[in-house]
């Protein structure tokens, strides 16, 4: 049928068709025991949380890691040692990453990230993941991130770093 199809959404009404899947995948949100949830204002509080600044280290659904500052020393750390070829690959990817034009600098603020590492035998693997931004209730007059939804604030990406010369060869980026 002409004018339906993902090819017919804008960017913004593909934005608001996830915000709704993402709540009808997790249970409980698009309702509450006051009545249904306006989707515009789960979204804006959501992000009006995310972009405050806090001093931590932030996982998804905008909430402190509290790692150890010796963490990396323990088998069950949850943080990593990385060799330096990944650094110098890193340096590649975060300036491409900072030159993206289609995005707010807000949005790439590294703050809204987790970062994965891994390789292949030609090229270092460096993945921009953005975190998932939280629900938010109030709970004795005080914002707490009671859930997670299933979309970003920033966009995803994932970038192929050529090992011979550190230079982005690819990159993918995600909805």
């Amino acid at each position: 049928m002409p004018g339906y199809g993902p090819k017919t959404l804008s960017k913004a009404s593909d934005f608001k068709f996830l915000l709704i899947v993402s709540f009808l995948l997790i249970p409980g949100i698009a309702q509450t025991d006051d009545g249904p949830v306006n989707l515009d204002e789960v979204l804006e509080r959501s992000e009006r949380f995310a972009v405050q600044t806090r001093g931590c280290a932030l996982i998804d659904g905008y909430r402190c890691l509290n790692s150890k500052e010796q963490d990396f020393l323990t088998a069950a750390a949850q943080s990593t040692m990385l060799p330096g070829g990944f650094l110098k690959a890193w340096l590649a990817a975060l300036t491409d990453f900072s030159n993206q034009k289609d995005q707010t600098p807000a949005q790439l603020d590294l703050k809204h990230y987790k970062f994965g590492f891994t390789e292949s035998p030609e090229h270092y693997v460096i993945l921009f993941q953005g975190l998932l931004l939280p629900v938010i209730e109030t709970q004795d007059g005080e914002e707490v991130v009671a859930g997670l939804l299933r979309t970003t604030y920033g966009r995803t990406t994932k970038y192929w770093i050529t090992k011979s010369d550190f230079k982005v060869h690819s990159k993918l980026f995600y909805k």
